[in-house]
C-alpha cells in the first residue's frame, strides 16, 4: 500500500494554491494512506474535504484539532484513507499537547494502526520530543499491542543523529522506510523552498540564518561531519511488522508538477510503499 506524509505548513505561501498542488499529486497517485500535519482549520480542512470527494468512495477523512505549543493558528492533523477507519481519535500526550493522531484501519477487522505525529520544532527541546515518543509508544503498546502492522509518520523535527530518531530505530524496533529502501535518510525534507526564503517568510531571523550557515561550515570543515544545519531531514515514515526487503520510498515535491510548479509546502513530502503483513513477493 502507498503511504504518504506531508507537513502542509500553515505559514508559507498561498494556501489555496498549495492545496491545489497537493490535489494534483494525490489524485493521480491515489495513496491508500495520506497523513498530513499543520492542516489549517479553515482552508486546509475544507480543501481536504473536497479532495476526499474527488477521490471518491471508499476514501474518508479524519481531522483532529491539534494543540501545538508556540503557534496561535488553528490547525490540526489529518488522515485520509481508502482502507476503512475502524477506530479514531487524538492522543493527549501526558507531557502536554495533542500532537498525535491515532487511527485503526482495516476491512471489518483492524489490521493496521497509524500514528500521525507533529513534534516540537525547537532544536533545544530534544528531551521533550523523546519523552513524547516514549509516551506514544507506551500508549500504542497498552492499547494496540495485538495489531500486526504499525505505521508512525509525520514531522518529528529531529535529525537522524538525534536521540528521538535513534530511539525509533534501535530501541523501539521501527524501520525507517527511506533507510530500508535506500540505506539512508533523504538529504533533506526541509526546507523545500530556498533557505534564503525562510528569512523573508519570517521562519528565521537573518542572524539565525547566518548562524546556521556558520555551524554548517564548522561541522563540515572542522569536524568533518556531513551535517547541514540549513537543510535537513525531519519528516519520516516508520513501520513495524512489514518486511523491510519490499519497502520502497521517495519524496513528494510539488515544484516538479508541469501544470503549476507551486510548492505544496515548505516541507518535501515523503512516500513509502509498505507491504501488508505476509507479503512475500
Amino acid at each position: 500500500m502507498l503511504v504518504t506524509s506531508i507537513n502542509m505548513s500553515i505559514n508559507n505561501g498561498d494556501p489555496e494554491k498549495r492545496y491545489d498542488a497537493l490535489k494534483r499529486w494525490m489524485l493521480p497517485n491515489r495513496p491508500s494512506i495520506i497523513m498530513l500535519q499543520e492542516v489549517s482549520a479553515d482552508i486546509g480542512h475544507a480543501a481536504l474535504t473536497d479532495m476526499v470527494e474527488l477521490l471518491g468512495d471508499p476514501y474518508e477523512l479524519d481531522y483532529e484539532h491539534m494543540i501545538y505549543p508556540g503557534q496561535e493558528n488553528e490547525q490540526g492533523l489529518a488522515v485520509i484513507t481508502n482502507l476503512g477507519i475502524l477506530r479514531r481519535g487524538p492522543t493527549n500526550l501526558p507531557s502536554g499537547g495533542n500532537q498525535a493522531q491515532i487511527i485503526g484501519i482495516g476491512n471489518r477487522k483492524e489490521s493496521t494502526i497509524l500514528a500521525n505525529l507533529h513534534l516540537e520544532a525547537h532544536p533545544l527541546v530534544e528531551g521533550l520530543r523523546l519523552r513524547k515518543l516514549e509516551e506514544l509508544n507506551e500508549h500504542l503498546t497498552k492499547n494496540f499491542n495485538s495489531e500486526p502492522l504499525r505505521i508512525v509518520a509525520g514531522d518529528f523535527n529531529a535529525l537522524p543523529l538525534f536521540p528521538t530518531i535513534k530511539r525509533m530505530k534501535n530501541g523501539l524496533g521501527f524501520t525507517s522506510a527511506s533507510q530500508a529502501a535506500h540505506g539512508k535518510e533523504p538529504n533533506y525534507t526541509f526546507p523545500a523552498i530556498k533557505p534564503e526564503d525562510l528569512v523573508s517568510g519570517n521562519h528565521l531571523t537573518l542572524n539565525e540564518f547566518k548562524l546556521m550557515k556558520r555551524l554548517t561550515w564548522l561541522a563540515r570543515n572542522v569536524l568533518r561531519k556531513d551535517i547541514d544545519f540549513i537543510r535537513y531531514p525531519i519528516d519520516y515514515i516508520f513501520t513495524k511488522g512489514a518486511d523491510p526487503r519490499f519497502i520502497k520510498s521517495g519524496l513528494i515535491d510539488g515544484r516538479k508538477l508541469k501544470e503549476d510548479p507551486t510548492p505544496i509546502s515548505d516541507h518535501l513530502g515523503v512516500w513509502a510503499w509498505i507491504p501488508e503483513v505476509g507479503f512475500t513477493h
